[in-house]
């Protein structure tokens, strides 16, 4: 995993915090997602601006939470007893205000999550990742991301607007218009060879 990059992505945000879940395991977030530091000593506000090259100026702007309570809706472990699967489309949604986001097909539909949550596990094969939704009630959940059987990324979705589904309704019916032609020029066609 790219520590630096989950680094960076808090650093944009204005939000850098670390939790542990144990003596040995310690995670980073900015609120919205969170990564593990494996192998990363204890770290401090003033460690973190030395390693990450973060200057003074660009310190005051940051909010730093470091060694904060984990949380308690999440779940850490490698493994849930009720996490289910999803899986990736192979297409990216840019959305306006949004960024790009990672489509996930679930049992109970679509979930997208923000693929620059995703970048610090950019050095690992897509086909070792794969995404399990956890559930906190009834509607809320969050998306495990895992790389094997380890849990390498915990991160929430994206708010999405009923303007947002519909958009995204709208590409899907023109798609299905889209195949629909596509078929019946190809039956055509070769219908016409053997006339």
């Amino acid at each position: 995993m790219k520590i630096k990059k989950a680094f960076d992505i808090c650093k944009k945000s204005h939000n850098i915090a670390t939790f542990k879940i144990n003596e040995e395991e310690q995670w980073l977030t900015n609120g919205f997602a969170a990564w593990p530091l494996c192998g990363v000593p204890d770290l401090s506000e003033e460690y973190i601006c030395q390693l990450y090259d973060i200057t003074d100026k660009q310190s005051e702007k940051i909010h730093f939470q470091i060694n904060m309570n984990v949380p308690k809706t999440l779940n850490f472990d490698d493994a849930c007893r009720y996490e289910i699967p999803a899986q990736p489309m192979t297409v990216n949604i840019l959305i306006k205000g949004k960024g790009s986001l990672q489509p996930l097909i679930f049992e109970r539909g679509l979930v997208l999550v923000e693929k620059v949550y995703l970048e610090p596990l950019t050095d690992t094969q897509e086909e070792d990742i794969s995404y399990w939704i956890r559930y906190i009630d009834n509607e809320s959940f969050y998306v495990a991301v895992k790389v094997g059987l380890l849990l390498c990324a915990v991160i929430y979705p994206t708010p999405m607007t009923d303007s947002d589904y519909t958009a995204i309704e709208s590409i899907y019916t023109a798609a299905v218009a889209t195949m629909r032609d596509k078929i019946l020029s190809e039956k055509t066609e070769s219908h016409n060879q053997y006339d």
